[in-house]
């Protein structure tokens, strides 16, 4: 990367061109993934593993609202409601893992579930 830097070659010249797709072939693409039909007990199951990764306990005292969205929303300081979690083991904490979640919205788009 540092040659590529060094050189002045840009990112989009070195892309192979069998890997560019036009619009209508993203659109296609995109068509296609969204119809492939999860059964709802597989997505059950994803449903609970991703929600692990929204969670945030010290986000508000009531349960529904315990996500990273409500960190956000309330532009609470993320440094100092970290640091106040303590007694978890974070290997086997995704949601101490990360910085960012996963939406409710997006959790019930994904289930067809559409909110608008």
């Amino acid at each position: 990367m540092l040659e590529r830097i060094e050189s002045g070659i840009k990112p989009e010249e070195v892309v192979p061109s069998e890997i560019i797709f036009a619009e209508e072939e993203q659109a296609r693409l995109h068509r296609d993934i969204l119809a492939v039909k999860v059964p709802p007990a597989i997505l059950r199951r994803l449903d609970f593993f991703v929600s692990q990764f929204e969670f945030c306990d010290y986000a508000a005292t009531q349960f529904e609202y315990k996500t990273k969205d409500t960190v956000k929303l309330a532009g609470s300081d993320w440094a100092h409601l970290t640091s106040l979690e303590t007694g978890k083991d974070a290997l086997k904490d995704v949601g101490a893992q990360t910085r960012n979640g996963v939406s409710v919205r997006t959790l019930m788009e994904a289930n067809g579930n559409r909110l608008i």
